[in-house]
């Protein structure tokens, strides 16, 4: 039995290993990658257009191009889309 537990573990744990490090090297889902939004919200704070760009964190790329503003607002709503319709 010990046999057995010492060989599993020695199969697991390479293709554990392998599993991990291509999701995290992959990282479709953009979860490791903090800089994402960042640039995109350097281009629309220069006045470009920005297009062909996925999986992004909408409520992150707000803040990021609210940070990017040069004045402080008096009040910042952030949500989902339900906050779209609510203006000055």
């Amino acid at each position: 039995m010990r046999v057995f537990i010492i060989k599993t573990i020695c199969f697991s744990l390479p293709v554990l290993l392998i599993v991990a490090l291509v999701n995290y090297f992959g990282d479709a889902a953009r979860i490791f990658d903090s800089g994402y939004e960042r640039s995109i919200a350097s281009i629309i704070s220069k006045g470009k257009h920005v297009t062909d760009f996925g999986n992004c964190d909408e409520r992150i790329l707000q803040k990021e191009i609210i940070s990017n503003w040069d004045t402080t607002p008096d009040l910042t709503i952030i949500g989902s889309s339900r906050t779209m319709p609510i203006n000055s």
